[in-house]
């Protein structure tokens, strides 16, 4: 495989994985056991990558979530 390919995986794999991501916290919030993210700054550091991703997959959720029934 050429590299192009190789990195075109690997992106269509993390964005699985964040899709199933924000799947699992739709099913959290819908269900009524989300609980709040928050994560600990020691000395004021920011937030690792990890969990910037679960604040953001939370916040699509969330969104996603408030969204459901505005059909009806």
């Amino acid at each position: 495989m050429t590299q192009n390919l190789i990195d075109m995986y690997n992106k269509e794999l993390q964005q699985e994985q964040f899709g199933a991501l924000v799947a699992a916290r739709v099913n959290e919030i819908l269900s009524g056991n989300a609980k709040v993210l928050e994560f600990e700054k020691a000395g004021g550091i920011f937030n690792t990558t990890e969990q910037e991703a679960l604040l953001f997959a939370d916040t699509i959720a969330q969104v996603v979530c408030a969204n459901l029934n505005r059909g009806e």
